[in-house]
């Protein structure tokens, strides 16, 4: 079966930026934890440059991350900067090409983070990645609402964003059950599409991109988190979810 996922050097570029902002990566990782509790052996499908890892690894209940990634640069990044880590390994198996693999790893749960939209058939990707899960189970962040597809969105290779609706149909033609759904960032949903909507910007991986994403990191995160939780999203620059397989 031939693959179909789009990874350009690009999108890869701009996730080595977001790997190096800890307090948006620990709020990304408390957004996964609203939807229930994240322990055991967690699978990252689709790690990236790691900034999601360390946050994951970093929860008390959590004994390993398995962060998994085939893009050859991320590879490479991996085996650089994390080989000698006790509670991170990587793995570079293929969902399409090799899913054995995934049943071999053991994890009790699933995790991903901005990965689905680069894969034509989401479908088949999350149907495998819950299946080989013990407790049959995904807690998955995904780009929210085709409003915001913009240059980035293009450049970076997402086949789609999400709304509530789609990403209920993706869960339903996969079998699974839609526990937790909820849209968060609407800051950064305002800002998304003033960038890269109206303003049709490209070059995210420019040193002003990566000096914007250091301020929203340092200093909005830490007040604008907060200021989120007692508010109700509408709508959000990501939708986050949690899956389980119908009839374990």
């Amino acid at each position: 079966m031939r693959v179909k996922m789009k990874t350009k050097e690009l999108i890869e570029g701009s996730s080595f930026l977001i790997s190096a902002l800890d307090n948006y990566n620990g709020w990304l990782a408390k957004q996964l934890g609203r939807t229930g509790p994240i322990s055991g052996t967690v699978l990252e499908f689709g790690c990236g440059s790691g900034g999601l890892t360390r946050a994951l690894a970093s929860l008390p209940e959590v004994s390993k991350v398995i962060a998994n990634d085939i893009s050859p640069h991320v590879k490479d990044f991996w085996f650089e900067k994390f080989r000698n880590s006790k509670k991170i390994e990587f793995s570079n198996a293929n969902i399409f090409e090799s899913p054995h693999l995934f049943a071999d790893m053991r994890y009790d749960i699933a995790v991903s983070s901005n990965t689905l939209e680069h894969i034509e058939d989401d479908v088949t990707a999350l149907k495998r990645v819950v299946e080989y899960s013990r407790l049959k189970t995904a807690i998955l962040l995904v780009p929210a609402l085709n409003c915001l597809y913009g240059t980035c969105d293009r450049v970076g290779g997402h086949y789609r964003r999400y709304s509530k609706k789609s990403f209920k149909n993706l869960a339903e033609k996969c079998g699974l059950a839609v526990e937790e759904l909820f849209y968060f960032n609407m800051l950064g949903a305002l800002c998304w599409w003033f960038q890269y909507v109206l303003l049709r910007a490209k070059d995210h991986t420019s040193c002003s991109h990566a000096l914007h994403y250091s301020f929203f990191d340092r200093f909005v995160v830490p007040i604008y988190s907060k200021l989120e939780r007692i508010l109700y999203c509408p709508f959000g620059l990501s939708l986050v979810a949690r899956v389980t397989k119908l009839n374990k």
